[in-house]
């Protein structure tokens, strides 16, 4: 609970990483984890413009992922936080849900549309992040639109409305 540490009661989504933390991700106090012993919190002091978080994901990297509601797509891979928006060519600054594919892509389903960073473009974005190459988002496109011709038939997505099943195939 918000007394015990917890940024807000009001929970959207929770996540266990690989190293047993618990992520939460909530309405209005951004991201917290809990390590077994205290919480962690990052919210608008720790450079999230907008607190509000719908969905978390952990990549196979081990990178933890946050979409919120308005505020776009954060990044963090334990040291360092980076955000995308529409203006790095996400479809919408409102993601609600994440997932990555059996191939290491990561989807992400937008208010606006569905998005993917391809497995290549996540290798480059950790290398950037590293300082061990740039990456200019005005020659290498981060964000690949996926839609009606590529078979999504939606518009938009819905909040945390994403499964993968047992052969690998997502659903939304």
């Amino acid at each position: 609970t918000h007394k015990q540490g917890l940024a807000n009661n009001f929970v959207s989504s929770i996540i266990q990483d690989k190293t047993g933390n618990i992520w939460f991700g909530t309405n209005g106090g951004g991201v917290s984890y809990y390590n077994g012993k205290s919480f962690m919190t990052f919210g608008k002091n720790q450079g999230l413009t907008n607190d509000y978080v719908l969905c978390l994901l952990e990549d196979n990297k081990g990178t933890i992922w946050f979409g919120t509601d308005g505020g776009g797509l954060y990044r963090f891979n334990g040291k360092q936080m980076v955000i995308f928006t529409d203006n790095d060519g996400l479809t919408n600054n409102t993601v609600l849900n994440l997932i990555q594919d059996e191939d290491g892509n990561l989807w992400i389903g937008t208010r606006e549309g569905l998005n993917k960073i391809t497995k290549q473009n996540l290798e480059k974005l950790s290398l950037a992040m590293s300082g061990s190459r740039n990456l200019d988002p005005e020659k290498e496109a981060l964000f690949c639109k996926v839609g009606f011709n590529d078979g999504f038939i939606g518009y938009t997505c819905r909040k945390n409305a994403v499964f993968k099943d047992s052969h690998g195939k997502i659903w939304w």
